[in-house]
C-alpha cells in the first residue's frame, strides 16, 4: 500500500505543503511537524526521493534559521533515516 501511494505522487505533494510559500513565510507549524513526523515512519527508495525532490525541501528545514528547532530535529532526522535508505 506505502509503496502504491508513493507512486501515485504523494512525495510531491508533501513536497508543495512542506516548500515555502510565494512571499518566503514557511508553512503552518503544524503542518511541518505533521508531514515530517509522517515522512520518517515511511519508508521511502532513493528513486522517488529523487524524483519528487522532497530531499532538497527537507535539507532546507535542517538549515534555514526561521524552522522551530522542533521542526529542525524532525527534519534531521529524517534526513538520517534517508541517509541509511540510500547507501
Amino acid at each position: 500500500l506505502e509503496t502504491a501511494t508513493l507512486d501515485k505522487g504523494l512525495l510531491e505533494a508533501v513536497k508543495k505543503w512542506l516548500e515555502p510559500l510565494p512571499d518566503c513565510s514557511l508553512p503552518d507549524l503544524n503542518i511541518q511537524c505533521s508531514l515530517l513526523q509522517l515522512l520518517t515512519k515511511m519508508s521511502i527508495d532513493t528513486q522517488s526521493l529523487k524524483s519528487s525532490e522532497l530531499g532538497k525541501v527537507v535539507l532546507f528545514y535542517t538549515k534555514c534559521k526561521r524552522v522551530d528547532t522542533s521542526v529542525k530535529h524532525l527534519a534531521n532526522k529524517l534526513v538520517s533515516k534517508l541517509k541509511v535508505y540510500t547507501h
